[in-house]
């Protein structure tokens, strides 16, 4: 659904990649969708905070494997390489603070957000397409991933 209506709202950016670049933007762009859906699940958080917290921060860094998969399609526009390496610096800042804030998790993503979603939407981006896209990898990284959703917040 989300590659669908990034087609019908922003054809011209379909249009200037074509052929297996498409493909790539699809298949990162797709991903990073599902990923903000999937890592809210009971599974997905059990087995990340399973792990260490320095094991949850290296799984959030090696997501700019995802910015690579929509920008390279695109990197020829002016404009784009740079939004995302600042899509990719709000999320990391985003995230670290998010996983620090131990039972403050669920205040500090929103924090966090009401300043990332406004500076995401303000920056020149050189393709449209690309708003939507950091928009949502930040709240899957900041927000999906990085808050403890299944575990009830602890009292003072």
């Amino acid at each position: 659904v989300f590659l669908g209506v990034l087609a019908l709202a922003f054809p011209g950016d379909f249009a200037a990649m074509g052929g297996w670049r498409c493909g790539l933007f699809c298949v990162a762009a797709g991903d990073i969708a599902a990923g903000a859906i999937g890592n809210t699940s009971p599974g997905t958080e059990a087995f990340h905070y399973g792990k260490s917290l320095a094991s949850r921060h290296a799984f959030v860094a090696i997501h700019f494997l995802h910015l690579l998969g929509v920008g390279y399609p695109l990197a020829g526009t002016s404009g784009v390489v740079g939004y995302l390496a600042k899509t990719y610096g709000v999320t990391m800042a985003t995230s670290v603070l998010v996983l620090n804030a131990g039972r403050l998790q669920r205040p500090v993503a929103m924090a966090v957000l009401t300043v990332a979603v406004p500076l995401l939407l303000t920056v020149d981006c050189g393709r449209e397409i690309l708003r939507p896209i950091a928009l949502i990898f930040v709240m899957k990284l900041a927000l999906a991933f990085s808050v403890a959703h299944q575990k009830p917040a602890t009292s003072c």
